[in-house]
């Protein structure tokens, strides 16, 4: 488990503790770490894309206010040891390799010459991906059928072509489990005369293959069919000899055997060049699948490295790009994997400005990779989205993890959290409790100059609920001192509290501005949305600012238990957007809040 990330001196981050964040990142699962914009997301991908095999590189544009002499560093707390890179040392690579996925894009131009004129133009462009840094030679043909039919004698006729098998990967991983065991056939004196005694007494007969391959060479395989080492290859080999009699089964072993000094000074190079060739073809085919058809983005050779080239900016869209690099690093990883070390993966807001339809193929590669994985590998997903955008898709929630970065004392408390979904938990199938839910929706979740005491009506034996908050004056009194505190930076405000109040202030702005003689009416509309849409109708311009931050108080007002456990509470997301400095700053303009002053209940009542 990751259980702390610190960062000093990169980008956002000084050397303070600012930069230390608590987390608990598992193994094979996929954790969304949630932060809103301007909390140091990027930074903290900066860092890990400052890590080299040996140190922490932080360029000068990464550096803290952009001085070079500050010491930059990086630690993470992995399984309860502590790792740390800096500028002279990397402890982090030597545990656990580190890979950031973000947008590729970077600045470029192209000039023209024309005579003692130039011409530039500037573009945005997608850096390239080297997949393999080092491409694996091509070998040569290391098995002949006519040169082991040659070696084998008269009767090689009765030998079938292998040559396909030696391009299989499975083939060759078996032939490199079972090297040993060919070796010592190959060398030892005894086991080679019994091969060729058996070799010998096949090549004196005459006939067809088919009549050759008919006869009885029961007595003369006995020798060889108990040897160990012979026994061995067969087994490991029995997926890929079809045939059923010990002659044939010899005849496919003996070739092997009589090729095995070629075979076995290339076959672990071979297999490398096969399997290169497989994750190319299979790239390729996820590029196909994914690239815009009139672009066919393919991976390429260059410099005997495997790289991928893309487009211009411009010619492909935002969301195409982006998960065209999600799945290309993925694929990069995949193939540059080595068992048993550990991997964590950092994808930088990838997510974030996807379309619905390759949001769900970037999760699905996501996804995919992480269900085939049986080794420690972290996935973390820098995000400013709400956590419910991702489990709307594909992720399962056995592998979805949602952490919060920016530490804050927000939260809502256990009276206003209880107060909300129990409106909620109201049956509207029951007249009795529709009355009342229609009441507590009309006086207390909305604005209403009246007030009114329900506190006797309702009835909750839930932990925590607190009947007074059926009076009006006791409920907007608490609204306006948890206001109070978020507008002077106070960490210790209920959010909800702020959402319903910002929901009374914008409805109590609207019913004053509307006349007189349509108040009633705004009065019995129930959804905000339709307060609005009644006050444009009636001539009353509507600030666009009322429908921006309609979805901080629509977030909140819907708070319900958890059926699963109805002492738990299906939670909203909405306390990160309150947190934006541009929404707070809003929010003060919306209620007239200037430093050093104090909203009035009178602002809601």
């Amino acid at each position: 488990m990751i259980t702390n990330i610190t960062v000093k001196n990169v980008k956002g981050y000084d050397g303070s503790a600012k930069g230390s964040v608590d987390l608990e990142l598992l193994p094979n699962k996929v954790t969304i770490l949630v932060a809103p914009n301007g909390f140091g997301k990027s930074s903290l991908a900066a860092a890990f894309s400052s890590l080299k095999n040996n140190k922490l590189l932080v360029e000068k544009e990464d550096k803290y206010q952009k001085n070079e002499t500050l010491q930059s560093s990086l630690s993470i707390k992995l399984d309860g040891e502590a790792l740390v890179a800096d500028e002279s040392k990397n402890d982090i690579s030597k545990k656990i390799s580190c890979c950031v996925v973000k947008s590729n894009l970077k600045a470029a131009s192209t000039s023209r010459f024309m005579g003692n004129f130039s011409s530039t133009t500037n573009y945005l462009d997608i850096a390239s991906i080297t997949i393999k840094k080092t491409i694996p030679p091509k070998i040569k043909a290391y098995y002949h059928i006519s040169e082991v039919k040659r070696k084998f004698g008269s009767n090689g006729k009765v030998l079938q072509d292998l040559s396909n098998l030696f391009q299989k990967e499975d083939f060759l991983t078996c032939l490199i489990d079972c090297k040993d065991s060919f070796d010592k056939l190959c060398t030892t004196k005894s086991r080679k005369q019994k091969i060729e005694v058996i070799i010998n007494a096949i090549n004196s007969k005459k006939g067809t293959a088919e009549v050759i391959k008919n006869l009885s060479f029961d007595s003369t395989l006995a020798s060889i069919l108990t040897d160990e080492a012979y026994v061995y290859i067969l087994d490991c080999l029995s997926p890929f000899v079809l045939e059923s009699n010990n002659l044939e089964k010899f005849l496919f072993i003996v070739q092997i055997f009589l090729s095995w000094s070629e075979i076995r000074r290339n076959l672990v190079d071979g297999l490398k060049r096969i399997r290169y060739e497989k994750e190319k073809r299979m790239l390729d085919e996820d590029l196909k699948l994914l690239s815009p058809a009139w672009k066919n983005i393919r991976s390429s050779e260059s410099n005997n490295s495997l790289v991928v080239e893309y487009p211009q900016a411009n010619e492909i869209s935002n969301g195409q790009r982006d998960v065209l690099t999600l799945v290309t690093e993925l694929i990069k990883l995949k193939i540059n994997i080595k068992q048993g070390k550990k991997y964590f993966i950092l994808l930088d807001e990838v997510f974030d400005y996807l379309d619905d339809a390759n949001t769900i193929a970037a999760q699905y590669y996501l996804s995919q990779f992480i269900s085939k994985r049986t080794d420690d590998v972290y996935v973390a997903i820098l995000t400013h989205l709400d956590p419910k955008y991702f489990r709307s898709y594909i992720f399962s929630e056995k592998i979805l993890k949602t952490q919060y970065l920016k530490k804050t004392q927000a939260v809502a408390t256990l009276g206003m959290k209880t107060f909300i979904a129990y409106r909620e938990s109201l049956n509207k199938d029951n007249p009795g409790e529709l009355l009342l839910y229609n009441k507590l929706s009309k006086y207390l979740f909305h604005y209403s100059p009246a007030e009114v005491d329900l506190s006797e009506e309702v009835n909750c034996t839930k932990t925590g609920f607190k009947k007074t908050y059926g009076k009006t004056r006791v409920l907007k009194n608490f609204l306006i001192e948890e206001i109070n505190k978020y507008f002077n930076d106070c960490d210790d405000y209920d959010p909800y509290a702020v959402a319903l109040a910002l929901r009374l202030k914008i409805e109590k702005d609207m019913y004053e501005k509307i006349d007189e003689s349509f108040r009633e009416d705004f009065l019995q509309t129930f959804k905000t949305i339709d307060k609005l849409t009644f006050c444009e109708e009636h001539g009353v311009l509507v600030p666009d600012v009322c429908y921006v931050v309609s979805a901080i108080h629509n977030d909140s007002d819907h708070l319900k238990f958890n059926p699963r456990n109805p002492e738990e509470f299906l939670e909203k997301n909405m306390v990160y957007k309150l947190q934006n400095n541009v929404i707070r700053q809003v929010l003060k303009e919306l209620f007239k809040f200037s430093e050093g002053s104090t909203i009035l209940v009178d602002s809601i009542m």
